[in-house]
């Protein structure tokens, strides 16, 4: 019992193993007139982190466009706020159209709409979101932020619908790091397996030596 115990822990640790993603975190930030709840609009330089996963990837627009969605998000807007962060609620997402070599920070969903549309860069037009990338600076553009579903925000009880005003010139810059699993727990699983199967040998073994002598 004590062995198929070991070795269901090993088989356990492999399929956590496979099971795990591969964790990407996107860095969106730049500069822009935000708004937030029934707040004032603040001109301040914002930072966006979101995290994904590179298994969840979706290629759209017949392979132009690829996308993942964020398990979560937070922006951090300096002086606005409690701890001058909020939590993204809606449901967001990262892109890339590596015809027109931008990407985007948009709207959760195949069809949801960019909200934060890079200027065109040749790093992108390569990039199929399983690396690493960035920081890649240029300029964005904001719109479709008065467009439905609004795009809500919270952070101890403070928040509400989050609105970027309409720009086209925008510093902005993009940074993607890919963070693979570590593999101790595949080979912790191996190791425990192959000591698993290599007892009984050993033992048995053993005793024909003994039977020998």
């Amino acid at each position: 019992m004590r062995r198929l115990g070991i070795l269901a822990f090993a088989i356990a640790a492999i399929g956590f193993t496979k099971a795990e993603a591969t964790p990407i975190y996107f860095t969106h930030q730049g500069t822009a007139t935000v708004t937030i709840g029934s707040g004032d609009p603040v001109v301040l330089d914002y930072r966006i982190e979101a995290r994904g996963q590179i298994e969840s990837r979706q290629s759209l627009s017949g392979g132009s466009v690829l996308s993942i969605e964020h398990e979560y998000a937070t922006i951090f807007t300096p002086g606005v706020g409690p701890g001058e962060f909020f939590y993204i609620v809606s449901p967001t997402r990262t892109l890339v159209d590596v015809i027109t070599g931008a990407v985007a920070f948009a709207r959760g969903g195949d069809a949801g709409s960019s909200l934060i549309t890079s200027s065109a860069d040749l790093a992108y037009q390569t990039w199929t979101m399983d690396t690493s990338i960035g920081p890649v600076a240029g300029t964005a553009t904001y719109d479709t932020w008065d467009d439905a579903p609004p795009i809500e925000v919270i952070l101890a009880g403070e928040g509400g619908v989050m609105r970027f005003a309409p720009t086209t010139t925008a510093p902005y810059s993009l940074t993607a790091t890919v963070v693979p699993e570590p593999a101790s727990c595949l080979l912790a699983g191996g190791l425990i397996a192959i000591s698993f199967f290599a007892r009984p040998v050993v033992r048995a073994k053993r005793a024909l030596a003994e039977t020998i002598v």
